[in-house]
């Protein structure tokens, strides 16, 4: 009784605290209500994996995540509620909830076989993902452990496949992945320009950038290309004209590193200006 006061009483806090959304009487009570019960199984979940840690210290079974996990399945799944899930930030709770104990023991099967099924029919954008931590514990599953079954392997693995592809805008199809081809000399010493090394100090900066309680649409995140070195099996002589293809590309790839230099310059001048 008393653990659910504490809990009825923080969800009520929880909705004071926020500004207030300039909506009519009705769409403000159906979001109250809404950041009420996330706030409220929020809470649960915290005292709930503080207690499975005790537990596993004194090495008894942590259960206490068990007792509530449909309860929280129950909320992940309700699409009415997906915009207070990200304003409080709730995915954190479930990552919290698949990392390891103090023993390095992972959660029970149950447990991880359910959240990775809910988290599969949510859409999840590239700032929850940051936010919450989810993309770093769901690459560990996805890493070769024993810890790991291989069934719960493949469904981080699903699940990564399935948060990359529409931030890089890749295909799901193999045949449409495509790779740049560069000539590469070894002699020369020299690595591929990395268009990651260029942004590293942007994100940096945009690291400290203020949250939007807003359910976004994902952005492009631009990834290091891949370079490939260029096949020279069955040639003879020098084309002109794959030389001119060559040389067109690499004028296009210049083309978009000066303009990605410009958009960090950018950014280092609006942030100056906070």
């Amino acid at each position: 009784m008393e653990l659910n006061k504490r809990i009825d009483a923080a969800a009520r806090m929880g909705r004071s605290n926020r500004p207030k959304k300039r909506k009519k009487g009705d769409e403000d009570e159906l979001d109250a209500a809404a950041d009420a019960e996330v706030v409220k199984i929020k809470l649960a979940m915290e005292l709930a994996a503080l207690e499975d840690q005790e537990s596993n210290k004194k090495g008894q079974p942590a259960v206490a995540k068990l007792k509530i996990l449909q309860d929280v399945v129950d909320v992940l799944q309700k699409q009415s509620l997906m915009q207070s899930i990200i304003d409080h930030n709730l995915l954190e709770n479930v990552r919290i909830w698949l990392e390891p104990l103090s023993d390095k023991s992972l959660p029970g099967l149950t447990i991880q076989r359910n959240l990775f099924e809910a988290l599969g029919k949510m859409f999840i954008d590239a700032n929850a993902l940051k936010e919450s931590g989810l993309g770093r514990i769901m690459l560990f599953y996805t890493k070769k452990n024993k810890r790991v079954t291989p069934a719960i392997k493949n469904q981080a693995t699903n699940l990564v496949q399935t948060w990359s592809r529409p931030i890089l805008k890749r295909s799901a199809s193999y045949r449409d992945r495509t790779l740049v081809t560069a000539d590469v000399d070894p002699a020369s010493g020299k690595k591929p320009i990395k268009l990651s090394q260029i942004l590293a100090q942007g994100r940096i900066e945009d690291a400290g950038r203020v949250r939007r309680n807003a359910v976004r649409i994902p952005q492009r995140a631009m990834p290091a290309f891949e370079i490939v070195p260029k096949s020279n099996v069955g040639t003879s002589g020098t084309n002109s004209q794959q030389t001119l293809i060559e040389a067109e590309r690499r004028r296009a790839q210049e083309a978009r590193l000066r303009q990605v230099q410009r958009k960090v310059a950018l950014n280092k001048q609006r942030m100056s200006r906070m």
